[in-house]
């Protein structure tokens, strides 16, 4: 398996504007051949809305063919557990 740039997709949490991650968790690594981008993310009370782009590359032309939605509370990103089921 060769992990790219843009695969898996992964969440973290920075306290300092972005210079650095920390509890990165995987939502989603079945596009191993291709890549998530273009995510636009919403916070909504406790929960955390996440939409992107995924694809493959070996099963199309752009890679770019799926909009996907993830849906979980903020506070799993400071838990331990992998992503709950809800939130694929």
């Amino acid at each position: 398996m060769i992990i790219g740039k843009r695969t898996p997709l992964t969440v973290a949490v920075s306290k300092n504007e972005g210079e650095t991650w920390e509890n990165a968790k995987t939502l989603e690594e079945k596009h191993l051949d291709g890549y998530y981008c273009y995510s636009a993310i919403q916070f909504t009370g406790e929960r955390v809305l996440l939409a992107y782009c995924a694809g493959d590359q070996a099963d199309s032309h752009s890679g770019l063919d799926l909009t996907s939605i993830a849906f979980f509370d903020y506070r799993w990103l400071y838990e331990s557990s992998p992503c709950p089921a809800s939130c694929r």
